[in-house]
């Protein structure tokens, strides 16, 4: 990773932990394999967007490198 890789992610992860809600992800549809199967159940932080295509879930386990695309339906919510 380089430095530009790095401060961005640094950024993502500021990003997330103030804006985020903690939510659990339930699962969905993704247009990649198994994916969201895979991460079923998994904590991490998600950030809804007015345009609910928008809206991503970052699972904790991969320390927020990936998302998936997360209506409302494929997460609960842990936090207000």
């Amino acid at each position: 990773m380089d430095n530009l890789d790095k401060r961005y992610f640094e950024q993502m992860v500021e990003e997330l932990k103030a804006n985020g809600v903690p939510a659990v992800w339930l699962g969905g549809n993704r247009h990649c394999g198994n994916y969201p199967e895979l991460v079923a159940g998994m904590p991490g932080i998600y950030m809804g967007d007015l345009d609910d295509r928008l809206s991503m879930f970052y699972p904790a386990a991969w320390k927020y490198h990936y998302g998936v695309h997360a209506a409302k339906q494929n997460v609960r919510m842990t936090q207000q």
